[in-house]
């Protein structure tokens, strides 16, 4: 069985999956939009002439499959990266629409003119490439990387009575015409796929009966396991950190007024937070010198900061993974985690970390109190935590999706024979 994969960008899971299918002789192409590598003119050609560009460039290489298994269509591509640099957010908002619609039109034609049975896209990226392929009867996987929009648009709702800050920064992009436009999009595309693939259990919990019965959990996997050089059983500082978007969708305000009464109760703590801050500024006002505010880091970099920590925390209302926690997890770093990400897959209470509900700042301040009053245990939680991490690397990722995606074409076929 060949299968064509497609997605505009090169994020880990894509080229990891792509890999999969390639490692198993499954791969027909590879469809993205533009791409960093040593056989590609294109990405020599810019990094000659634009040496500034070469990081942007580098972050989109793909060394897992050879260069003749990848398509791409790229300059449309490099239209909405110019514009996400220089545009303002409604037009960069606009040109990303434009350039990913004309994308899935082209991995359309590809589908047309290609002798496949399964093709594999993405949320919102896929509307005609799955037309193209049910018209041709090819079985349609269609990976959903985040909640389903109905689920998320409750979430938003809730944080909306609750931030009125979140509500006067969002409310316009959550309620135009193009969000409610994009929702019809995914909704369609659902309705197309054969087989919905999600990285989490708490993805396919915010599908509809009607999904869920074509849902199969895949998670993402761990980055390689890294064993702490020190000990943690008689630390003297407990370091709590949190990262990425500070923002009031992944709660780090609720952190962060959570820190003002921890800071009173304990001398011996500090809160790192590493990232984009998107709260109000008021949400500043009285923190403690405990808490120590870094920019966004360089991938090395940060894995390099957060190995100091002792504690990670993704207090977050909505997460279709959550890769800050497995990342800090195979750093053999414990986290406090709500369910609305990967824990349910992977944090067992007590056990290689810590399950607290969404939006409970009590729940949260007596977990991380809990946390300093036994800091003597978090040794324990932490190679806990790092065995988790060595039991589902990106090999065993791969060969689970070969696997689930075999075994759906099988159903698949069996079904429509019966027709």
């Amino acid at each position: 069985m060949k299968v064509l994969h497609a997605h505009p960008g090169t994020g880990i899971f894509v080229r990891q999956t792509a890999f999969a299918y390639y490692e198993h002789n499954m791969l027909e192409k590879f469809c993205t939009t533009f791409i960093a590598h040593k056989e590609y003119f294109l990405s020599n050609f810019l990094k000659k002439i634009a040496p500034s560009l070469e990081k942007d460039i580098e972050k989109k290489a793909i060394s897992e499959i050879p260069f003749e298994k990848i398509k791409t269509y790229p300059y449309r591509e490099l239209i909405r990266l110019f514009a996400s640099r220089y545009a303002s957010t409604e037009t960069t908002d606009k040109v990303w629409e434009w350039a990913e619609n004309s994308y899935d039109r082209w991995v359309a034609g590809q589908i047309k003119k290609s002798n496949i049975e399964i093709f594999h896209g993405y949320e919102h990226c896929s509307l005609a490439a799955l037309k193209a392929a049910n018209s041709k009867q090819i079985m349609c996987v269609y990976e959903q990387p985040s909640v389903y929009y109905k689920s998320f648009d409750k979430i938003i709702d809730k944080l909306f009575k609750e931030e009125n800050e979140f509500k006067k920064q969002y409310n316009n992009l959550f309620s135009s015409d193009l969000s409610k436009e994009r929702n019809q999009r995914r909704e369609e595309e659902l309705h197309l796929a054969s087989t919905i693939i999600c990285n989490s259990t708490f993805t396919k919990n915010s599908f509809p009966a009607i999904y869920q019965q074509k849902a199969q959990v895949i998670p993402l996997a761990f980055p390689k396991p890294k064993q702490q050089s020190d000990s943690r059983e008689n630390i003297d500082k407990v370091i709590f950190a949190i990262s990425g978007n500070i923002s009031y969708l992944k709660g780090a305000h609720h952190v962060l007024r959570v820190w003002k009464k921890l800071d009173k109760i304990f001398s011996n703590v500090e809160l790192r937070i590493i990232g984009t801050y998107l709260l109000d500024d008021k949400e500043k006002q009285e923190l403690p010198p405990s808490v120590k505010f870094y920019d966004r880091l360089a991938h090395q970099e940060y894995m390099n900061f957060i190995k100091e920590v002792s504690i990670f925390v993704s207090f977050t209302y909505s997460d279709g993974f959550g890769m800050v926690i497995s990342e800090a997890m195979a750093n053999g770093i414990p986290v406090i985690a709500t369910p609305n990400c990967m824990a349910l897959d992977f944090i067992e209470h007590n056990e290689n970390g810590w399950i607290v509900p969404v939006g409970d700042q009590e729940a949260l301040l007596q977990q991380m109190k809990w946390c300093v009053e036994n800091k003597h245990l978090i040794e324990n939680t932490s190679r806990k935590a790092l065995e988790t991490a060595e039991k589902w690397q990106w090999e065993d990722y791969r060969n689970k999706v070969a696997e689930t995606i075999k075994h759906q074409y099988l159903l698949y076929e069996e079904t429509k024979n019966r027709k």
